[in-house]
């Protein structure tokens, strides 16, 4: 069986969540029985002092493995998949929202002007993590992104070489649609 997009995609946000330090785990009520069971939320903070507690999934009560067959790979190459995840778990870090908001911040500024590959690679991670940034800091980078543009090219000139100049203008451009919509 092979598992639902949704499913996916909420395990990536449940995963991002607990990376965040946003993640709780709550008591509700199951709305059929009435039984308390315990869940799995992740903290969404909206604007001001908005928090919402959105359920992902449900703890199951006891030994799982009285409930449940444990999954198998489907394959070979899946099994080859898993082993090679186990095998470089350790590339993974947890580094909080607040530190990632500086550090994407830093690297667009040193990033803006060079001429170097990690012009590409940067504009490549401000999108990925996109999301996840502060309203404030999401600002912050448009503003500092139209600004260098517009100093560009009063100046009639390019930031780092063409190739950077178009990386850079399409970030801006993509990020503005992106903040506005």
């Amino acid at each position: 069986m092979a598992l639902p997009n949704g499913h996916k995609t909420n395990f990536d946000v449940l995963t991002h969540a607990f990376a965040s330090g946003r993640v709780v785990l709550a008591e509700c009520a199951n709305k059929q029985t009435g039984e308390p069971v315990a869940i799995v939320c992740a903290i969404n903070q909206g604007d001001g002092d908005n928090v919402n507690l959105v359920p992902f999934a449900e703890m199951l009560a006891g030994d799982p493995f009285e409930y449940l067959n444990p999954p198998a790979p489907a394959s070979s190459f899946e099994l080859d998949q898993l082993q090679e995840l186990a095998a470089n778990s350790y590339r993974r870090a947890v580094i909080s929202i607040e530190d990632l908001d500086t550090m994407l911040f830093s690297s667009i500024r040193y990033a803006m002007g060079r001429m170097t590959y990690v012009v590409s690679d940067t504009a490549e991670i401000v999108r990925a993590y996109w999301k996840y940034l502060s309203k404030p800091r999401r600002e912050q980078i448009i503003t500092e992104l139209r600004n260098e543009l517009e100093r560009a090219a009063r100046e009639n000139r390019l930031i780092g070489m063409e190739m950077d100049h178009e990386v850079w203008q399409k970030l801006y451009d993509d990020l503005l649609k992106e903040f506005l919509a």
